[in-house]
């Protein structure tokens, strides 16, 4: 085969290279389809994903941005969600602390809590409960198992949040 015979050959596939590059660069990928399946997941456990500004406690360790997971309890009348206290558990930086959190009421933290916190997944870098919502932020690291754990760990800490009322 001459050369000149090649030309059209090389052009064809370098016309469908270029025609198929956008298609396939708009394929997710393993991570997108990782987070997908994390995401509807949760949503199936009755947690609702959120990409959000991340609250105060945060700030100086995130981005302008993080995901957390909330689940809602809509069983409370507006008059109990105004009574409940603002519970906030972060993840601490230094090693002194066994079970790697502390928190704004730790008097109200049982054993049994602080053993279920000292199980999280170390992407778990902070759980707010406010108003009847426990809301979780975390990296998105893990599988539906940790989903699993994090929607009980959510539901298990909006149950003790009723009893100190």
């Amino acid at each position: 085969m001459s050369p000149e015979s090649m030309y059209p050959w090389i052009l064809a596939v370098v016309v469908i290279s270029l025609m198929l590059a956008p298609v396939v660069w708009m394929l997710p990928s393993p991570r997108q389809k990782q987070l997908t399946r994390l995401r509807a997941h949760a949503l199936q456990l009755g947690v609702r994903p959120e990409l959000r500004k991340p609250p105060q406690e945060l700030a100086h360790l995130v981005g302008s941005q993080v995901m957390r997971y909330v689940l809602e309890r809509n069983d409370l009348s507006p008059r109990l969600r105004n009574k409940l206290l603002r519970w906030v558990i972060l993840r601490r930086i230094d090693e002194n602390n066994s079970n790697g959190f502390s928190t704004t009421q730790a008097h109200l933290l049982s054993s049994e809590l602080e053993l279920m916190l000292a199980d999280l997944p170390e992407t778990v870098m902070m759980i707010e409960l406010i108003g009847g919502s426990a809301r979780i932020y975390w990296r998105e690291q893990g599988t539906e198992a940790t989903v699993d754990t994090l929607a009980q760990t959510m539901q298990t800490l909006l149950e003790a949040q009723l009893i100190t009322v």
